[in-house]
This record gives structure tokens, C-alpha cells and sequence, in this order.
């Protein structure tokens, strides 16, 4: 099956425009952001369980390390990264046994360091 292009961009403008007005009625007024912080519990813990069904893939690991880094960078996330069963654990094993990937071990302790500050301003965790 071959898709050509319309010549018309206002045709392929409009379209692409109807497309994004579909979506957008069908999520209502929920923002990318609303969207998250809703499932910012839900991700991370999905992400520690990949993690740990896929202990020996570096670079499973590798992107799961990126994920709770790109989570950690929002202080709002930091509490349900906190209260996600093994995470803390788990970045820490990434970083004892991944010790030759640089992004992991960037990612990871980005991530173990914003939560160890977290945990020391918040005497109630």
C-alpha cells in the first residue's frame, strides 16, 4: 500500500488540524502534565519492574535509569519514586553493577541524589 502526500499543504494542514481537535475533545481539558502527575506512580512502578525482570539487559537498564532520572527532575515525583516498592533499591544495584555505562551511571545517581536530598528535608519520611 503506497501512501503519496497531498500536493495541498492547506489539505494536509487541515487535516493534521482536524486530527489534533479530535484528540483533544476526546482527553477533555486533561493536560500532558495532569496526565502524568496522575500516573507518575503507575510509571515508576512499571519501570522497577522491568527492572527487575530485566536485570541482565544494560541497556533495559540504561533507558529505566533515564525514565526515573527524567521523573526525578519534577520535586513533586520524588515522594511516589520514594514510596515505589525497590526503587531506591534498585538504582543502587544499577549503579554497584553497571558500573562501565556512563549514562546509567549518570541517570541513576542524578536520581539516588535528588531523592537523598528529598528525604533529608522531609523529616516525616
Amino acid at each position: 500500500n503506497l501512501v503519496i502526500p497531498s500536493v495541498n499543504s492547506n489539505d494536509a494542514d487541515s487535516e493534521g488540524t482536524d486530527a489534533n481537535s479530535s484528540i483533544q475533545s476526546e482527553l477533555g481539558d486533561t493536560s500532558e502534565k495532569e496526565m502524568l502527575d496522575d500516573s507518575v506512580g503507575q510509571i515508576a512502578n512499571l519501570v522497577v519492574v522491568a527492572m527487575k525482570n530485566f536485570c541482565s539487559s544494560e541497556s533495559i537498564l540504561n533507558r529505566a535509569c533515564l525514565v526515573l532520572h527524567n521523573l526525578s527532575l519534577t520535586d513533586d515525583y520524588h515522594i511516589p519514586l520514594l514510596w515505589t516498592p525497590n526503587c531506591y533499591q534498585i538504582l543502587e544495584w544499577c549503579l554497584a553493577n553497571y558500573r562501565t555505562d556512563q549514562v546509567l551511571q549518570q541517570s541513576a545517581a542524578g536520581t539516588l541524589h535528588r531523592l537523598q536530598t528529598t528525604l533529608s528535608n522531609n523529616a516525616g519520611l
